[in-house]
């Protein structure tokens, strides 16, 4: 303790000045503390507003699209009451889906893609479809491919078998072995 007692002027003048000076920045720095508070609190304010009115602004086009959409349900109600359901039409959760008795491959897709059959010559739609018939996966291959329908006529399985070889006679074929055969 003497030694800041030491350090501390003896004149009076001396220290009536430095007491001024000590009040003078004092009061400085209790006036820029004060300022820069102000500052910060004007900002937060008009923060705060500017997220009050983004939010009313958010609200608002919210319940406008809600309305929106129970509008168009309420239209869409009525149609489907007054019309029916058109199955031909799209809808976003109808998709049209590849026949599930000959599904296409991505093979098959990609070839199709590759070679439009709209430019190729004579010899390379054949060739393509060769490779078309080729890609195709066997009957035995996969089990899980649905069976065509039954046909509507009768098959008459003779009793005896000599009588199946007299029907046999001459040669069958179907339409789809010749459909598969290359035109010359």
């Amino acid at each position: 303790m003497s030694k800041s007692i030491d350090k501390l002027p003896r004149d009076p003048q001396m220290v009536q000045a430095l007491r001024r000076e000590l009040n003078r920045n004092t009061r400085r720095i209790s006036q820029s503390f004060w300022q820069e508070f102000e500052q910060i609190r004007e900002q937060q304010r008009d923060q705060l507003a500017q997220e009050q009115s983004d939010r009313d602004r958010i609200t608002t086009l919210m319940r406008e699209t809600n309305l929106e959409a129970q509008q168009q349900l309420e239209a869409l109600r009525r149609s489907i009451s007054s019309h029916g359901i058109n199955p031909a039409a799209p809808s976003p959760c109808m998709r049209r889906e590849q026949p599930a008795i000959m599904p296409a491959t991505a093979e098959q897709t990609q070839e199709t893609k590759d070679f439009p059959l709209q430019l190729a010559t004579n010899r390379q739609k054949v060739a393509i479809k060769r490779r078309q018939m080729d890609a195709r996966p066997s009957a035995t291959a996969s089990p899980n491919l649905p069976r065509a329908p039954p046909s509507s006529r009768a098959t008459i399985v003779p009793s005896n078998p000599t009588s199946r070889a007299q029907t046999r006679s001459r040669p069958q074929f179907s339409k789809l072995k010749l459909g598969e055969k290359p035109k010359i």
